[in-house]
């Protein structure tokens, strides 16, 4: 299977559109409904964690910003890039790696964004090559 995503979607029919359609797309894909269940999952012991989120941001119990912070704070220094989405405005998150895209959204610009989210930096890639 391709590169991991983890959606955060509390709305069950949007979140099964969007696994459905990055599936098509060669992703393998984890859905969870909040943002604690998500770090609950980041937490686990599994040695594959996921290579990018999608988030909501309006969630219940923990939003989709706040988890991001939370995220950059268990694992500093883990490159995990977080898309952000909502039909609401930009949170305006200032962290590496995160950024934001508004619900609707067109779906070959969300694949463009995953696809450079998920690039390695150049300077990561030069490290890796020696």
């Amino acid at each position: 299977m391709g590169q991991r995503i983890l959606i955060v979607e509390d709305e069950r029919t949007f979140a099964e559109v969007l696994s459905e359609f990055l599936v098509d797309e060669g992703y393998s894909v984890l859905h969870v409904r909040d943002g604690i269940t998500a770090i609950n999952v980041l937490s686990a012991t599994s040695p594959r964690r996921p290579d990018l989120i999608i988030c909501d941001v309006m969630l219940p119990g923990m939003r989709g910003d706040r988890m991001a912070g939370e995220v950059r704070r268990r694992l500093p220094g883990v490159r995990l890039p977080i898309l952000l989405m909502s039909a609401s405005a930009d949170p305006h998150v200032q962290l590496p790696d995160v950024s934001f895209v508004s619900k609707p959204f067109d779906t070959n610009e969300l694949l463009s964004r995953i696809q450079r989210l998920l690039e390695v930096p150049r300077a990561q890639r030069a490290v890796a090559t020696y």
